[in-house]
């Protein structure tokens, strides 16, 4: 049996240089891509999209004082009235 070994030429490890070289600027690039859209072009988005429901859903001031007030009153008519423990107890 015989093994033919190639000799390794400056012409090879070019060649395989050249190759790893094309392969990490592709995935550079692509990750300085990624970084970009997730980073830059979302957000951008997202302000448009906040800017644009805020003109279609808060078209009047809603006074706070007013809203807590009306809460409160919600509030008291849920909440049952404590039993004071002066009652006498109708077992004795």
């Amino acid at each position: 049996m015989k093994f033919s070994i190639t000799k390794i030429t400056h012409r090879i490890i070019s060649r395989y240089i050249y190759s790893l070289l094309i392969i990490f600027i592709i995935a550079t690039l692509s990750y300085l891509f990624l970084f970009l859209y997730k980073n830059f072009y979302q957000a951008i988005i997202q302000t448009k999209e906040t800017i644009i429901l805020k003109e279609k859903v808060a078209k009047e001031i809603i006074n706070i004082n007013e809203f807590n007030k009306v809460i409160d009153k919600l509030n008291q008519k849920v909440t049952l009235p404590k039993i004071t423990s002066n009652l006498n107890n109708p077992f004795d």
